[in-house]
């Protein structure tokens, strides 16, 4: 949401994950602190908006809804087909695309590519986190993916990590999109 927001208006500004985790439960399917889809969490961003982080800090734990006057609202939000090379043309021309992806290894991550080996499935039932992909690259014969994790920038690389591409890592092609102001 802050790539659409960066491309449509020219402003960069951190949203609240925390607005999501509190207030896109209940009718919106989601669990908080326990998961749930973007999808879901586009729904409630269409109908209520959304809070910069200033104005609703993280804070990591399931908190009863406290909205505010929501800076930010979106129209609507555009699911990719589940193929990577379609993931990599949408996020080329349109920016950031939120995606679901099984993190059960992601934990004790702190560099290096992610992929099957380091135990993920690739299984769209296993699907259990969200996440934000903001670019790919490739290093030798390594493509992967760069990865925007929600856990903060003490985790991983500075708040990010590298996700194989092209091999369907952790489930990574089954849920992806992206919303539209």
């Amino acid at each position: 949401m802050e790539g659409q927001i960066f491309l449509k208006k020219g402003s960069l500004d951190s949203l609240s994950p925390q607005n999501l985790v509190d207030c896109a439960i209940g009718q919106y399917h989601n669990a908080g602190c326990n998961g749930g889809m973007m999808d879901n969490a586009f729904q409630y961003v269409i109908k209520n908006g959304i809070d910069t982080e200033k104005e609703y800090p993280y804070r990591g734990v399931d908190e009863k809804c406290q909205q505010k006057e929501h800076a930010h609202k979106f129209s609507k939000y555009v699911d990719i087909h589940p193929k990577e090379e379609d993931i990599s043309k949408a996020l080329s021309a349109n920016g950031p695309i939120a995606a679901a992806m099984d993190a059960s290894t992601l934990l004790f991550y702190s560099h290096g590519i992610v992929d099957h080996k380091s135990g993920c499935s690739d299984d769209a039932n296993d699907l259990n986190h969200g996440i934000l992909l903001v670019g790919y690259e490739t290093q030798g014969v390594d493509d992967y993916w760069i990865v925007k994790n929600s856990w903060g920038t003490l985790w991983g690389e500075q708040g990010y990590f590298k996700l194989r591409r092209n091999i369907n890592a952790c489930g990574i092609k089954h849920v992806t999109s992206f919303p539209q102001i």
